[in-house]
């Protein structure tokens, strides 16, 4: 099961799924395969539920976290992107290094969700900065959710044991 460790002084956190010594131990006690065989075809496996997750969160980024400019999307996606297997432990890294990005995560699902207006909630109109300009938007993300980060690492734990089911029942039925 992917575990989730959120650290709770900065919008930072990681989920891993470790594979451990015996649970190689059991399988290749189980298969004809050796203990390098396992951890090659581990380590493939690994490698497409971190491909997989990516791709599923990369989704859930661009519908569930609030847009005001893109910024806090883009820059959890590039920290997403830098998640690697390790040790056969798959990292994912879900952080953002923005420093209202806490405050974003603190916001209640009807303060961050928007259709289509250049209006804030408040009434008065939406203006950002954004890579050095300075201009009116319109506010769009009908799908944000308040308190994002801990619902994306949910889930990412969520998807990650999902994918690993598959290919457990793939690869090594009975």
């Amino acid at each position: 099961m992917a575990e989730i460790s959120p650290q709770t002084s900065t919008i930072r956190g990681y989920v891993k799924l470790p594979i451990r010594r015996d649970s190689i131990k059991y399988i290749v006690g189980r298969t004809s395969m050796n203990y390098g065989e396992v951890i090659d075809l581990f380590t493939i496996i690994l490698n497409k539920i971190l491909k997989n997750v990516i791709e599923e969160l990369d989704e859930w980024i661009d519908a569930r976290v609030a847009k005001r400019t893109g910024q806090l999307r883009d820059n959890l996606k590039a920290n997403l992107r830098s998640s690697r297997i390790v040790n056969n432990i798959l990292k994912l890294i879900i952080r953002s290094d923005l420093d209202y990005a806490p405050k974003v995560d603190e916001y209640a699902t009807s303060q961050v969700r928007h259709s289509g207006t250049d209006r804030e909630h408040s009434g008065k109109k939406a203006y950002a900065y954004y890579y050095g300009h300075y201009g009116a938007i319109t506010l769009d993300d009908p799908y944000a959710v308040g308190g994002f980060f801990y619902k994306m690492q949910q889930y990412a734990a969520q998807r990650i044991d999902l994918w690993l089911t598959r290919f457990r029942e793939k690869y090594f039925r009975g």
